[in-house]
């Protein structure tokens, strides 16, 4: 009896333990001065307990609060705040989203009944504590996107009960223990986004249950293992975004497999004929390797296929029909390969595509119609490759469609009418064709389009006014083709435009100064048009304060002053205009002369600036020395003339005498008054050596001097 009460009292203090523990932790991070009654935490929202009131189970989210009430604020909380000590009954412990800090203590190790811990997105950091090892009941671990780091520890084998160890996202190095072949029971191991380096080990092979095997976007090496083939039960395989080289023939033997993910890695060679026999498969990546020559036809024997990825590869060949069988397809990748040849018209009877990208080869041929009849469609993309003839009218049955990219190809003839029929257009690429006739009205209905390119065509007319109603519109470009008119001030309601380009064009007219509107613009390209006027100084309010960075108006008529602010600018073109007045030391000391050549009325002398002083707007010295000295000769010349005419007599007349040579003469301070015989005297009675050239000007007056003789 004594026991039985010594037992009862121990269960009590154990609870009293929990429940103070509890508090405690809720008192610190609540922010709510009434009491809380921690009697009820049985029935709180992500509390479980057992029959004697103890907690069993704690499962609380971002910004958990125990009920209505209560703001709980728990970023920046450390696991180290847990009395863990206090839980001795806890099954259950999930904190996931926390914003937790700090490490793992160790004295989690302590949570010796516990089957799940998830620990997932959080802000954790250290190495994972040895103690984990202490956990031999658990079942189910995930710490994944924090920032823990070091090695899986060895530790972590005894934990023979665990069917799911999730690792990823964090910062882990080494290599997968060997050690990991005693978790027999493992049916999930997930180690991606790490630094896990060297090989795949073979005895990865072991884990008899596992359906899911995540090793991606780390550094592993070398060719994958043959004892892969032993996982008879795995039907999920991401060894993706590593250095893999090699894929054994014996893959194909995982019958059960439904998504293979073997994308970016440097595997080379031909695509396995084996894979054929993968028939439960839905998602096959094996983008950006070096897979190469033709598309082996026995993937069309993969009839539960969603996903057929092949893109960035050297295949080559055309796109065989066997492939035109995957009834199931809803996204098609051959991009970046190296095909020829037509694209086959039988890709129009696969009704479930939705996504189809065929870029980036050598296909030939026309755009089949029978592609309008893939009513689910939204991404349509066959750019850069040479695909010739007009765009099908068909295309107005893909009502669905977001992305359409035609550019780079060989398309002729004009924008068919029916594009805009496809509402829910956001990005449309038509550049780089031969496409011709005026710019369409009716594409004004694309009320939803973000992208709008027909740049590099043969379209030719002016800018239909209401394609500036298009309000979502965040790049517009039209270069290089032949459009006339003007830029009108409606340009102005593009207010989420982030690049405009409209260079190589014949537009004339001023820039209008709307354009200064547009604060997500970044990226205005005017240049080799006919544009006049000024440039808008709300251009320079548009750099100065706002998001423009790269500004080409070069080649075009432009006058008058360049507007201040755009000093700020990465990039900017203003040569062969007829700009003028002093370019300013912001732009002379960032830019190179070839951004304002051919400006014959810009003024300013490079190489003769100091850029390393602050920033004036006054011209440089040079400048106002040339402007100064003119100016100072000039007004000592108005002073000598005016004490000229003040002092000498009213009546004093020159004479010109003639000479034949002599000297220098001059006589300094002449006062009107000096003497004839002072004249003799200082020219040594006239001596000719004080003649001056071959004329000599002597100054007379109407007095009578009847010693002297005019010089003749």
């Amino acid at each position: 009896m004594f026991q039985n009460v010594t037992t009862e009292n121990s269960n009590f203090s154990s609870i009293n333990d929990e429940a103070n523990a509890l508090l405690a932790l809720l008192q610190s991070k609540s922010y709510c001065s009434c009491d809380i009654n921690i009697s009820n935490r049985c029935i709180w929202k992500g509390i479980k307990c057992n029959e004697a009131g103890s907690i069993t189970k704690i499962s609380w989210v971002p910004f958990y609060s125990p009920f209505p009430g209560y703001v709980t604020q728990w970023a920046g909380t450390s696991l180290r705040d847990i009395n863990f000590a206090a839980f001795p009954n806890l099954v259950h412990l999930s904190l996931s989203g926390m914003e937790l800090e700090g490490s793992i203590p160790s004295q989690i190790g302590t949570l010796r009944k516990l089957t799940l811990l998830n620990l997932s997105n959080n802000v954790l950091t250290g190495a994972l504590p040895s103690t984990l090892a202490n956990l031999s009941q658990l079942t189910m671990l995930d710490v994944s996107h924090n920032h823990i780091s070091g090695c899986i520890p060895t530790q972590i084998v005894t934990l023979r009960k665990l069917t799911q160890l999730v690792l990823s996202m964090n910062d882990l190095t080494g290599a997968l223990p060997r050690a990991l072949v005693n978790l027999s029971q493992l049916t999930m191991l997930d180690v991606s986004h790490n630094h896990i380096s060297g090989g795949i080990p073979a005895h990865i092979g072991t884990f008899e249950k596992l359906t899911h095997l995540v090793l991606s976007n780390n550094d592993l090496i070398g060719a994958l293992p043959i004892t892969l083939a032993n996982l008879s039960q795995l039907t999920f395989l991401d060894v993706s975004h590593n250095h893999i080289s090699g894929i054994p023939s014996e893959l194909s033997h995982i019958i059960t497999l439904t998504h293979l993910f073997l994308d970016s890695n440097q595997i080379t060679g031909e695509i396995p004929k084996t894979f054929s026999n993968l028939t439960h498969l839905q998602e096959l990546h094996l983008s950006h390797n070096q897979f190469c020559g033709f598309i082996c036809p026995e993937l069309g024997k993969l009839i539960n296929l969603l996903t057929l990825d092949l893109s960035s590869n050297n295949l080559s060949g055309p796109i065989l029909l066997e492939t035109m069988n995957l009834k199931n397809l809803v996204w098609l990748d051959l991009s970046w390969n190296k095909l020829i040849g037509p694209i086959p018209p039988k890709l129009g009877t696969l009704r479930n595509l939705t996504n189809i990208y065929l870029g980036e080869n050598h296909l030939s041929g026309q755009i089949p119609s029978s592609l309008g009849n893939l009513k689910y469609l939204t991404d349509l993309s066959l750019g850069s490759n040479c695909i010739k003839g007009f765009i099908p009218w068909e295309l107005r049955s893909l009502e669905n469609l977001v992305t359409l990219n035609l550019s780079n190809n060989i398309l002729s003839g004009p924008v068919p009418p029916t594009i805009g029929e496809l509402t829910r257009l956001e990005y449309l690429f038509l550049g780089s064709n031969k496409i011709n006739g005026s710019i369409p009205s009716y594409l004004a209905n694309l009320t939803s389009l973000i992208v709008f390119d027909l740049g590099g065509n043969l379209l030719h007319g002016s800018i239909p006014p209401s394609l500036y109603a298009l309000t979502s519109l965040e790049v517009m470009s039209l270069d290089s083709n032949h459009i006339n008119g003007s830029i009108q001030f409606e340009v102005g309601n593009l207010n989420n435009l982030v690049t405009l380009s409209l260079s190589n064009n014949n537009l004339t007219g001023p820039i209008p100064s709307s354009i200064g509107t547009l604060t997500n613009l970044e990226y205005l390209s005017l240049s080799h048009n006919r544009i006049n006027g000024e440039i808008p100084s709300e251009l320079g309010d548009l750099s100065a304060h706002l998001k423009l960075r790269d500004l080409d108006l070069s080649y075009n008529n432009l006058v008058g002053n360049i507007p201040s602010g755009l000093g700020i600018l990465s990039h900017i073109n203003l040569s062969h205009n007829s700009l003028s007045g002093y370019l300013p030391k912001e732009l002379h000391c960032k830019f190179s002369q070839d951004s304002f050549e051919s400006n014959k009325g810009l003024t300013g002398q490079w190489g003769n600036v100091n850029c390393d002083g602050p920033t004036s707007k006054n011209p440089p010295s040079s400048i106002l020395f040339a402007i100064i000295l003119p100016l100072t000769f000039y007004a000592i010349l108005f002073v000598g003339c005016f004490l000229v005419c003040r002092y000498f007599p009213k009546k004093a007349k020159f004479v010109k005498v003639m000479t034949k040579n002599g000297d220098l003469f001059s006589i300094w301070n002449f006062d009107g008054k000096i003497a004839f015989e002072d004249i003799i005297e200082a020219t040594e009675d006239f001596d000719i050596k004080y003649c001056i050239g071959t004329e000599v000007m002597v100054v007379s007056t109407e007095q009578s001097y009847p010693q002297a003789e005019l010089l003749h």
